[in-house]
């Protein structure tokens, strides 16, 4: 991906190759891959909107409960992939295949939920940490109060998970 690339695509696919990258950033078994990745996020231009963006699908999924322990996806999530493999035999330049390059697309942005969205999150502020946002203000005005309504979300998703951990200790010693 080259800056030029990624400046000609329209805002939700820019967001989409970016959330792809931090995905990758954040959790892909692969040395090689998280580093080329880290490289194109190094070497496109990073706005606030779409750190933003990344911020409210994690909270959704801290709120919600969508992630589990070790960066594993949400349940369900690995149907997914097989509906995708499934529109992947149809013969490229069919006006069938154009359509589901779109679904491929809206099909990999729904799996960026969950765990998926938390890691993709975190990966971009840290991100932030040495590369600030094109924004004028640095994006500050964004995403602060995106980052508060993460970090509060986050909070009371693991206090929630310690009550449900106290709760079947609990259990197990009743037993």
């Amino acid at each position: 991906l080259t800056d030029e690339f990624v400046s000609a695509l329209c805002e939700e696919r820019r967001r989409w190759a970016l959330r792809a990258l931090f995905v990758a950033v954040a959790g892909d078994p692969d040395a090689g891959a998280r580093a080329a990745a880290r490289d194109a996020v190094d070497a496109l231009d990073v706005h606030a909107g779409d750190v933003c963006a990344l911020l409210e699908a994690a909270t959704e999924a801290a709120r919600d409960g969508r992630t589990t322990r070790g960066g594993a996806s949400a349940p369900g999530a690995e149907g997914k992939s097989a509906a995708k493999k499934a529109r992947r035999a149809k013969p490229a330049g069919s006006a069938d295949a154009d359509a589901d390059a779109d679904a491929d697309a809206d099909a990999d942005a729904d799996a960026a939920t969950g765990a998926k969205a938390v890691n993709a999150a975190i990966a971009a502020l840290e991100v932030l940490a040495w590369k600030p946002a094109v924004d004028p203000d640095g994006g500050v005005s964004v995403l602060v109060p995106a980052c508060r309504a993460f970090l509060a979300a986050s909070l009371d998703a693991a206090a929630r998970s310690g009550e449900e951990e106290r709760d079947e200790t609990r259990d197990d010693d009743d037993d």
